[in-house]
């Protein structure tokens, strides 16, 4: 588990670079925001890795937002890859026994569960 993932691996997950607040700060200590869009589902992932702060909104055009939730404690972040799924885990440093599973690819999903196994 990373408290931090590298920039590379974050432009390469979301398929662009995000958009910085200021851009002469490095990326551990800035704002972050990566936009992705996959049928018809719109995830603005934001972040501010030094304050260990995540938030997760995703919606369509036609309803809108569909669900938007805040980790303020995030105490580390991996990306996993099976055979035909890759996104990020999540682990939550206000409740060590949960973990949230953002899929990015092949659509996104959302999910958050305290079984370990799910982990891997």
């Amino acid at each position: 588990m990373n408290p931090f993932l590298e920039e590379y691996e974050l432009i390469t997950l979301f398929e662009s670079e995000p958009i910085i607040l200021d851009s002469k700060v490095p990326w551990y200590y800035n704002y972050l925001l990566f936009k992705l869009i996959r049928d018809g589902i719109i995830l603005d992932l934001s972040m501010e890795p030094a304050c260990n702060r995540i938030n997760i909104r995703m919606s369509n055009e036609r309803q809108g937002t569909l669900i938007e939730v805040g980790y303020e404690a995030i105490r580390g972040i991996d990306i996993y890859k099976e055979s035909s799924t890759e996104g990020l885990l999540l682990f939550d440093g206000d409740n060590p026994n949960v973990t949230v599973r953002l899929e990015t690819k092949p659509n996104i999903k959302l999910i958050s569960t305290g079984d370990k196994n799910f982990r891997k």
